[in-house]
């Protein structure tokens, strides 16, 4: 076996540290996580931990935004494997729930909750939400064209669904999965009109 590079050998070590970290954000929250789980967790050095990410903030910043380029990967393979005929309304809903029960919601989410009492975390939460807007912004693309960008009730339907999705999964520890299948369903057949005027706006019958 042919011996691993100096860079390969330090970018495992750095999606060991991002991994590890993920797993004491989500089980722990952000303020009882510590850098001396997470390097434990890693089974790595504090040396190590230090050398990529001096500081918790830039730790944990680090990791969310691993989680999401593991999600848009994930998007971006369900997009890819759709048939033709597939329904572009209950996609995107679809697409946009499953965001909302990754670890990449739960996360974001103990981020968002931790900068009410700490502005070191706002910069990269606001630069996180610009880049989950543009993942969102090409799935619309993806679906239903370039002119989905000027298309008002589409960009009305992901807009409310994304609100919705972000109540609705924040209530996962309140109420039990039948209400929350109860009110997915209520709320997509809600804004179903929404959809398809979009899709009547942006998808044109072949002649």
């Amino acid at each position: 076996m042919s011996r691993r590079t100096h860079a390969e050998r330090s970018a495992e070590t750095r999606a060991r540290l991002l991994d590890a970290a993920i797993e004491c954000l989500i089980e722990e929250g952000y303020a009882a996580m510590s850098t001396t789980e997470v390097v434990a967790r890693a089974g790595l050095s504090r040396g190590a931990q230090v050398h990529h990410f001096p500081h918790k903030v830039d730790l944990v910043e680090a990791a969310v935004q691993w989680l999401l380029v593991k999600t848009a990967e994930d998007v971006n393979r369900t997009i890819a494997g759709l048939p033709a005929d597939a329904d572009r309304g209950e996609t995107v809903l679809a697409l946009l729930w499953s965001a909302f029960q990754s670890p990449l919601f739960f996360a974001a989410l103990e981020l968002i909750v931790a900068a009410r009492t700490d502005d070191a975390l706002i910069p990269g939460l606001r630069a996180l939400q610009f880049e989950i807007n543009d993942i969102v912004n090409r799935v619309c693309m993806d679906l239903y064209g370039s002119g989905a960008d000027d298309c008002r009730a589409l960009r009305q339907a992901v807009d409310l669904s994304f609100t919705f999705f972000h109540g609705l999964s924040a209530s996962t520890w309140i109420n039990d999965e039948g209400w929350q299948s109860e009110q997915l369903s209520l709320w997509k057949r809600t804004i179903r009109p929404l959809l398809e005027q979009a899709e009547r706006e942006l998808i044109r019958p072949s002649s």
